[in-house]
């Protein structure tokens, strides 16, 4: 899982449980207005499941997917990240 904070770090966290890989985590909170996305290292089985919980309080016309023009504003804003942000 990646989690892009706002002053362009971006932060990688490998999900799973620790008896498998020492470095897993089961759980990643990520603080309201990053970026974030998930997904399967390709020495793995080629799926996931990752879960998003909100509190309350959460909006859906608060919430936006990084496509299309919010995509190129991120690459922009970050391009040391285009490739993760185009992937």
């Amino acid at each position: 899982m990646h989690v892009l904070e706002d002053d362009g770090v971006l932060h990688t966290y490998c999900l799973g449980h620790a008896a498998d890989d020492d470095e897993a985590t089961c759980q990643v909170v990520v603080p309201a207005g990053r970026w974030f996305a998930a997904e399967c290292p390709a020495s793995l089985h080629g799926y996931s499941l990752v879960g998003c919980s909100v509190p309350p309080g959460f909006e859906f016309c608060d919430f936006e997917l990084a496509a299309g023009m919010q995509g190129r504003v991120l690459v922009e804003r970050h391009p040391a990240h285009e490739v993760w942000i185009r992937r």
